[in-house]
């Protein structure tokens, strides 16, 4: 959450406080008034912002604000590779979210496109058993997606395949289909994204 003062001061200082939350008057000490850490809040919570500068030898100035702000959503469980939620060939849809995931640097090129500076998505597992797996979107109509399909583990992803935009499902240009051989003794990992 940015906030920009302009002029001469020898530092800042803020206060986060949830909205309901009188503040206290004691600040966090801040050598710029661009960025501030605000420390550990909690996802879903409205806060308010005070800040004051630092006037060196002449004191504070009086305290700005409430800037209201409200935190994001928590991430999906499983917005993380190392929390990937385990699938089976049951052939049943897979419902799921990829609202408010994260920015993902496991993620790895296999073939869909993107990089790890720019995909937010999910992670699902399948343990092999020697069997083909066709995994898709093409019920999910409400924006583009992506599936790539790895191997190895979380820190050291091999990539198998990827797919952007299949043209087989109805929705084509939107969903994607990806299908694969799943080996006995292999764990592979899905990744969903959206563009």
């Amino acid at each position: 959450f940015p906030v920009t003062i302009f002029g001469i001061a020898s530092g800042y200082e803020y206060e986060i406080v949830p909205t309901t939350t009188t503040p206290t008057g004691v600040g966090t000490a801040s050598a710029t008034a661009t960025v501030f850490g605000g420390g550990t809040l909690t996802a879903s919570t409205t806060y308010d912002l005070y800040i004051r500068t630092d006037c060196g030898a002449g004191g504070f100035s009086n305290w700005v604000g409430p800037y209201t702000f409200t935190t994001s959503p928590p991430p999906p469980a499983n917005d993380d590779c190392a929390n990937a939620i385990a699938v089976t060939c049951a052939g049943t849809p897979v419902s799921g979210t990829t609202v408010n995931s994260t920015l993902d640097f496991n993620y790895v090129n296999a073939g869909a496109g993107g990089s790890n500076t720019t995909e937010r998505g999910v992670w699902y597992s399948l343990a092999g058993d020697d069997q083909q797996y066709t995994f898709n979107t093409c019920s999910a109509v409400t924006y583009v997606s992506r599936l790539s399909v790895y191997s190895g583990t979380c820190g050291a992803l091999v990539p198998i395949a990827g797919n952007d935009d299949d043209n087989t499902c109805t929705t084509a240009g939107l969903s994607s289909s990806i299908t694969f051989n799943a080996y006995l003794g292999t764990t592979y990992y899905i990744y969903r994204d959206w563009e």
